[in-house]
């Protein structure tokens, strides 16, 4: 189902499929409705019954089906991102798509939800501007600012290893660009050198703290602080990394920040801001992004339209999927 288009850089590619069928869209909406009472975006939270309903929802789209395991084999294999050129399913409404791309995802392995009070799974990139309550620590889908290259939920102990991200509305200014950077282009570039040699080795031999934003604690509370610590490159996550958590974590816990770390961290991001390196688009409507988020550092550049829309879906490996 997957046509290779073309390379975009360092296992990074983009693809094209071919539409799925009116008949199995409407089959994989009425499984849905039928396990989870909608096909309302709202809807969409981890059930017990997943696994069944991962076998139901490959016999009403097998082609869906066949796309999520194709995504997951290239993802495991052959690239850290896949861009698809066009997903075909744009003339459907929001909570429509959203059905969509929720049961892609289970058929990659079993979705996750975003924060740990409403288990919402298909979660919105779009800025919050004055709704932004005082104090909240924001994540990067609730601003309009830079989200410097990162690790999605770098800040929890596992974090998902795919991630879905499906643009509704780009930001209309042209901002909002999207790049990306493989792990293991940056840990090769840093490897030439003695002083990038040391740094990786004390980034994956060094705990250090993640704080965990507002929106995904257990209890939303403005102030709860809740910190993960781990090292920056292991075996699985490849990488964790965002700087402003990595801060926050540092503020709470500074004895971390010890002079070794500051000069390894300084080279880390030296490697990391170097734009030449980077994979980078302005990802259009219907455009899908598929993220092996242990192995691809993300990011995008700032915007300035508010109107500016995607869906964010987090994948959680899973092990014999049927």
């Amino acid at each position: 189902m997957l046509t290779h288009t073309q390379d975009l850089g360092y296992r990074a590619a983009q693809y094209a499929i071919t539409p799925l069928s009116k008949k199995e869209r409407d089959n994989t909406l009425a499984a849905l409705k039928h396990h989870y009472g909608s096909t309302a975006q709202s809807a969409f939270i981890p059930k017990n019954n997943e696994e069944a309903i991962r076998i139901d929802l490959a016999q009403a789209a097998p082609s869906l089906k066949r796309l999520g395991e194709d995504l997951r084999e290239k993802l495991d294999r052959d690239h850290s991102l896949i861009m698809l050129s066009r997903t075909w399913i744009d003339d459907l409404d929001t909570d429509q798509r959203a059905a969509l791309l929720f049961s892609l995802a289970l058929q990659m392995g079993s979705p996750t939800p975003t924060d740990q009070v409403d288990k919402k799974v298909v979660w919105d990139i779009r800025a919050l501007g004055d709704k932004m309550k005082s104090g909240h620590v924001p994540t990067f889908s609730e601003h309009a600012d830079e989200a410097c290259l990162h690790t999605d939920t770098q800040y929890y102990p596992s974090p998902e290893r795919f991630m879905l991200l499906y643009y509704n509305h780009p930001a209309a200014c042209g901002g909002g660009l999207s790049y990306c950077r493989d792990i293991s282009c940056i840990k090769d570039e840093m490897a030439k050198t003695a002083d990038g040699r040391w740094a990786l080795n004390i980034l994956e031999t060094t705990d250090l703290p993640f704080r965990i934003p507002t929106t995904f604690t257990s209890d939303k509370a403005q102030d709860t602080c809740e910190v993960t610590f781990a090292p920056i490159l292991s075996q699985t996550p490849h990488v964790r990394y965002r700087k402003d958590t990595l801060e926050r974590g540092f503020a709470l816990h500074p004895e971390y920040k010890t002079a070794d770390v500051e000069k390894a961290l300084s080279l880390f991001t030296q490697e990391l801001n170097r734009a030449d390196k980077n994979v980078s688009a302005f990802v259009q409507r219907d455009q899908l992004l598929a993220i092996n988020n242990h192995e691809c550092l993300h990011g995008r550049s700032e915007f300035k339209d508010i109107q500016r829309h995607a869906f964010r879906i987090r994948i959680q490996d899973r092990q014999n999927l049927t």
